[in-house]
């Protein structure tokens, strides 16, 4: 039997606001978020005889979901009399960004019947291509210490992250995942059903990021690398032992190994960063002309709401400026690891009702973490927030700014 489906979906949102996270903005804060999907899937089922039979499975699937801020010039904010803050505009994540995947998936399943023994053997092999533009607080902040200040349009302080050399980062890359699996259902006897499974997974990011030469001699730490995990395998077995043979008491075990998947935004955030993120911090006194004084915000009113007009730099203008920030892979990364077992019984009580307990255990390994490998020792710590480290000088730290 052969089958051919097709399904398309389509969303708009064009006023996505969080009331309990952009609460001081109101819906100047409002997102338009698309989404846009096709898939086609086909199968073929085949039956070579009553113990043998096969299933072919080949899927496409194309989805673009661009995100976009309602109000994309720099948010305004002001400090209240009461410690309060009231903002308008900007954006936290959906500065001009985009991601779309296309992948390409085949798969099969071999089941043969041999006696007491079913037999599955199993194959995949998944290509994807990511295109991913982002960046975080892309449209910049301003902050004025009081109504007063909003009113002489003196900001205290503004700051953004930017992509060094302009443009938002972008990425385009490629993964290539595959497996393949064997599986042995055995009727031991009347009692008692075993079944054991060995699969083998393996990923690959197939673009390398470019060098950082000046990380590579600063910290002595590789760079240029993407992570090819090709020693997964996982074996797996399953127990079900039925009492009395009638279906009635069945106490069941098993136990086993699964490799997750890398989420795909982590090759973005690499690939994004062969020119180097940077975040704009601009203090200085507007009153005393200083160089890392906010821009001027007189021009708002004029300035595109695409956001393409806000500022780049602190009023002393110059070169694109900040602290550049970079992402890498660790050169041993590792796909996510986890054992699984259980323990379960179930026994029916009578017809369509049943009774069961389950015990279950679960332990990962190599779950992916991100490292600071800049941060100094730590400063000092947060008693109150249960020895939180800090790594800012203590007399430095304010914990209501992200700088």
């Amino acid at each position: 039997r052969f089958s051919v489906r097709h399904n398309y979906a389509h969303h708009n949102n064009e006023s996505e606001w969080n009331p309990n996270f952009d609460f001081i903005y109101g819906e100047s804060r409002a997102e338009d978020l698309l989404s846009r999907s096709h898939s086609f899937v086909s199968e073929l089922q085949s039956v070579f005889n009553d113990r043998t039979y096969n299933v072919l499975r080949f899927q496409i699937a194309d989805e673009r979901r661009p995100r976009n801020g309602r109000e994309l010039r720099p948010a305004l904010i002001v400090n209240l009399s009461d410690n309060q803050e009231i903002g308008y505009g900007g954006t936290f994540a959906s500065f001009n960004n985009n991601l779309e995947e296309t992948k390409f998936e085949l798969i099969d399943h071999l089941t043969l019947v041999r006696g007491n023994h079913t037999l599955k053997f199993g194959g995949g092999l998944l290509y994807t291509n990511v295109l991913n533009q982002f960046i975080s607080r892309g449209s910049g902040d301003y902050r004025f210490n009081s109504l007063d200040e909003f009113e002489a349009l003196q900001p205290s302080f503004f700051t953004r992250n930017i992509y060094l050399g302009g443009d938002i980062p972008l990425s385009k890359f490629d993964v290539l995942e595959g497996s393949l699996s064997i599986q042995d259902e055995w009727a031991v006897n009347r009692n008692l059903t075993a079944t054991f499974g060995l699969r083998y997974d393996v990923g690959r990011f197939l673009d390398d990021p470019p060098r950082i030469i000046d990380v590579e001699n600063a910290f002595g730490f590789p760079t240029g690398i993407a992570p090819n995990d090709n020693d997964n395998i996982s074996p797996r077995i399953a127990l079900a032992w039925d009492l009395n043979a009638d279906g009635r008491s069945v106490v069941r075990a098993g136990a086993g190994y699964f490799y997750g998947r890398t989420p795909y935004i982590l090759g973005g955030n690499v690939l994004q960063t062969d020119r180097p993120q940077a975040t704009v911090n601009c203090g200085g006194s507007i009153l005393d002309g200083d160089p890392d004084a906010p821009p001027p915000v007189t021009p708002y009113p004029g300035w595109s709401t695409s956001g393409w007009d806000n500022p780049r730099t602190c009023a002393g203008g110059g070169d694109q400026s900040g602290v550049p920030a970079y992402t890498f892979w660790q050169p041993d990364f590792q796909y996510p690891e986890t054992f699984k077992a259980n323990l379960g019984f179930a026994q029916e009580l009578f017809s369509g009702t049943q009774v069961s307990v389950d015990l279950l255990f679960s332990e990962s390994t190599n779950l992916y973490t991100v490292r600071n490998i800049n941060l100094r020792d730590p400063q000092f710590e947060l008693a109150g927030e249960s020895g939180r480290r800090v790594f800012k000088p203590e007399g430095d730290f304010d914990p209501t700014t992200s700088g």
